[in-house]
This record gives C-alpha cells, structure tokens and sequence, in this order.
C-alpha cells in the first residue's frame, strides 16, 4: 500500500522527469506564476485555515501542491493530507470545507 505523501511524491518525480523531456530550461522564458496568482494562492490560504501551505510547482511541471493543517484531511482519502492540482480552479473547489474534514 502507498501512502499519500508517497503517492505525492511519486507523481513528482514521474512529472519531474516528464517536464525534462518536454522543457528546455534554458529557453523557457514565461513563468507560469504570475504575480495575480501569487495573489490568489495567498488568498485562498489566508481564507482557509485548514490549509498550511500551497506550493506553486507548475515550472517543474507538479501543479499546485496543497498540505493541510493537522488534524485535516481530504475526505476523499481520509490518511491524506497532501494533494497536487493541475489548475487553481481545481485547487478552489477541491480545498473547500465540504471537501476536507
């Protein structure tokens, strides 16, 4: 059985690796975090004390990587307090109260 925070860091690394083979590092020349999505990742935090931090990893090709506050959880996997997002709307919906106990 994989734990959460495994299974986490297992499509990490897979992305990780993925993202090399599509991304040339030395060309790429847009962010994908822009300052208004700093914004709203700092927002949603701020409005949901269930969540301890977001971390932006669209650069390494991860998403949105949300960690819970302890004792939370996301009901949808009740030992897992950690989740990737692909998008911020995902992010929105997938953190709100209903969605975490």
């Amino acid at each position: 059985m994989v734990h959460c925070r495994e299974r986490v860091d297992l499509r990490m690394r897979e992305a990780m690796t993925q993202a090399q083979g599509r991304y040339d590092s030395t060309s790429r020349t847009n962010k994908p975090t822009t300052k208004n999505q700093m914004t709203t990742l700092d927002k949603l935090k701020n409005q949901r004390d269930w969540i301890a931090h977001i971390d932006d990893e669209c650069d390494l090709g991860n998403g949105y990587i949300v960690t819970l506050k302890q004792p939370f959880c996301f009901v949808d996997d009740p030992t897992c307090g950690v989740r990737a997002f692909d998008t911020i709307s995902e992010l929105k919906s997938g953190t709100t109260k209903s969605s975490v106990y």
